[in-house]
């Protein structure tokens, strides 16, 4: 953004940042883990609801456990460009390439469907 000059912070700084990301994109895998676990017991039980439940509740249902599926991917994929900002020695730059095109189309997706409701 050329906020600060170059060289204003350490190479050193910079990989700690990176590091931090890494740590945040494995806690978000967690964390999203933990609520794709939550939406498909919800799901589950909506789906063994007696036939009195509505049947467009059970699709919205099914559609929010998608969506939280495709975030724990995204997240995954993030590991992926996280290795690579990380410099550690087997990080691949194609993987990188790779996991920031597929976490920009999801991401781009999950908007698109969040505005589009």
């Amino acid at each position: 953004i050329g906020m600060l000059p170059k060289g204003t912070l350490s190479i050193e700084f910079m990989l700690f940042a990176e590091y931090c990301q890494l740590a945040l994109a494995l806690v978000e895998i967690f964390v999203t883990s933990v609520r794709v676990r939550k939406e498909q017991e919800i799901t589950e039980l909506a789906e063994a609801a007696p036939a009195s439940a509505t049947a467009s509740k059970l699709v919205k249902q099914r559609r929010k456990l998608a969506l939280v599926r495709l975030e724990l991917v995204k997240f995954v994929s993030d590991i992926g460009k996280a290795i690579y900002d990380c410099e550690l020695s087997f990080a691949h730059e194609g993987v990188f390439i790779g996991c920031s095109l597929f976490s920009a189309v999801v991401s781009t997706h999950k908007n698109m469907v969040k505005v589009l409701k």
